[in-house]
């Protein structure tokens, strides 16, 4: 016979049963990104445990055990594919500083070893690429936060100077994926920003545009006749003879000069004579290596997204971008539609001068100096440092051979964007001798003019 049961139990058995029948309904609660969160009841993630491998790194009793390394590597990548956490950057940020001396050593050891540490080191750093995970609100906002996620940036840029082609073009391939998330929600684009803020700081546009005129230089240097030398001697003189005059004084002492005010000291004929000649650049086949090809194009994307920003455009001209990417232009003349490298350098420039034209036309306060008055007239001033007869030169000879052979779609495209850096230029006064000497506005013309000109002489011209 069965017992009876309290008025305790019957109250509390529907209680216990709800409870059973809820119990496979509840999860425990935690971050859908980060996993279980250890302290507060659950159990711990199995993510690697960051001081440890640095201590093993670092350790002289461990420091030679190269196989047991590079199988923690592996599972840092393994674990943490989707993200480091905010805490664990500066570890990172050392492991990127101690992995690259190891390949180093390995090379001449086992070449085999080092090749796989090294792809095993890309893989960390496409991670890198990856927003960062947070485990309290605002965590990148704090100072711990902001300072690990700069120490991250430091060591991208000085991988990006990598030895390693590889490695040096994974480093710059991040640092475009950090300049431009591929979140477009509103935490994205605060992501973004503060993305961008922190890569100016790390000065990124200096250092890129550095190595952009390096790459440049060891390619044109296969064929130097000293045309260069000869436009940077008379680009000197002519800086030289403007130095004293500001583009507003300029205006200033031609009405007075009628008035009886100070005129302008004209220039010689020796400077004449120095862009007495319309200068043609080398336009025979350039053979880039494959590696050489991959690290350009990976500097000027990156190049590219940091120009869309107005800031980064006038550090970018006054650290002389703007010229080392019309160098750069000289390296495709034999077919500057055929490299993608042409249509993004031809867009970096249509950005920095946009910038630059739409701060010169916005009424502002005057300069406070004139040291201020020369950084924004002339040194951050793409229209003012692309009016050179270099710029101008390397600009007709893409336009001549896009008229010529541009029957594409994106020759044509490349053709109009090019007119419009050409127009942009154009609104600077000071390019107007050198669209005169280096003849492009006789081949706009010639092609303008071309529809109402008999057909033997467009055949004569052309």
């Amino acid at each position: 016979m069965r017992a009876p049961r309290s008025s305790r139990d019957r109250h509390s058995a529907p209680v216990e049963a709800r409870q059973h029948a809820t119990a496979g309904k509840h999860k425990a609660r935690g971050s859908p990104i980060d996993g279980p969160m250890a302290g507060q009841g659950y159990l711990q993630d199995d993510r690697p445990d960051f001081p440890k491998i640095l201590e093993f790194f670092t350790d002289p009793r461990t420091e030679d055990l190269q196989a047991r390394q590079h199988a923690l590597l592996k599972r840092i990548v393994q674990k943490c594919a989707h993200g480091f956490r905010l805490r664990e950057l500066p570890v990172v940020a050392e492991l990127l500083t101690i992995v690259p001396q190891r390949i180093e050593g390995l090379l001449e050891k086992d070449a085999e070893e080092s090749e796989e540490l090294e792809r095993t080191l890309c893989n960390i750093i496409r991670i890198t690429a990856k927003p960062n995970i947070r485990q309290k609100a605002n965590e990148e906002l704090l100072a711990p936060g902001l300072k690990a996620a700069a120490q991250i940036l430091e060591k991208l840029l000085q991988l990006q100077a990598s030895p390693s082609v590889r490695v040096a073009v994974e480093a710059t391939r991040a640092l475009t994926a950090i300049a431009t998330p591929e979140d477009t929600s509103a935490a994205g684009k605060a992501q973004k920003k503060l993305n961008r803020k922190l890569l100016l700081e790390a000065n990124a546009v200096q250092a890129t545009c550095a190595k952009v005129e390096e790459n440049a230089n060891i390619i044109l240097a296969i064929d130097d006749d000293g045309t260069e030398r000869k436009v940077f001697d008379a680009r000197a003189t002519v800086d030289f003879i403007d130095a004293d005059t500001s583009d507003d004084e300029d205006v200033t002492m031609s009405r007075s000069s009628s008035r009886g005010g100070r005129r302008r000291k004209p220039r010689s004929a020796k400077t004449d004579a120095l862009f007495s000649d319309v200068l043609s650049y080398s336009t025979h086949k350039r053979t880039l290596e494959y590696a050489q090809s991959q690290v350009l194009r990976s500097l000027v994307h990156l190049l590219r997204e940091l120009s869309t920003d107005a800031q980064s455009s006038f550090d970018l001209v006054e650290c002389g971008g703007a010229r080392a990417c019309v160098k750069l232009l000289r390296c495709y003349l034999h077919d500057p539609a055929a490299s993608d490298v042409v249509h993004v350098t031809v867009e970096i420039l249509w950005n920095v001068l946009e910038h630059c034209h739409d701060v010169t036309d916005v009424a502002g306060p005057p300069a406070a100096s004139r040291t201020k008055l020369l950084s924004r007239r002339r040194f951050t001033s793409a229209m003012y440092q692309l009016s050179d007869d270099a710029t101008i030169a390397v600009l007709r000879q893409i336009l001549q051979h896009l008229f010529l052979t541009g029957h594409k779609a994106d020759d044509k495209r490349l053709r109009n964007e090019v007119l419009i850096v050409c127009s942009l230029i154009a609104s600077h006064r000071k390019s107007h001798a050198a669209f005169r000497r280096q003849r492009l506005i006789h081949l706009l013309l010639d092609y303008a003019c071309a529809a109402e000109l008999p057909e033997d002489a467009i055949e004569v011209r052309t």
